[in-house]
């Protein structure tokens, strides 16, 4: 519970993932399938978006932690 009411490392982690995701997109995106590199586009747009448009990624790609408590942190600070 400690780690969903840190809002600094959620936001943190989280931006970590998309810098991560957008460096792996940059040089692998020529190995990747189509489908592949259009869902890592999708990925690492998240941050450019406004709030209802994150969580549509989120939701339409599957794109959700898999604890509760910390798909709790992904909704509230993404």
């Amino acid at each position: 519970m400690n780690r969903l009411l840190d809002k600094e490392g959620v936001t943190r982690s989280l931006r970590d993932s998309f810098a991560q995701a957008e460096v792996f997109l940059e040089r692998f995106e020529g190995r990747l399938s189509a489908e592949q590199a259009e869902m890592l586009r999708a990925f690492t747009s998240v941050p450019r978006l406004g709030k209802t448009g994150r969580l549509r990624v989120l939701r339409r790609y599957g794109f959700w932690k898999n604890t509760v408590v910390r798909r709790l942190g992904q909704i509230l600070y993404v």
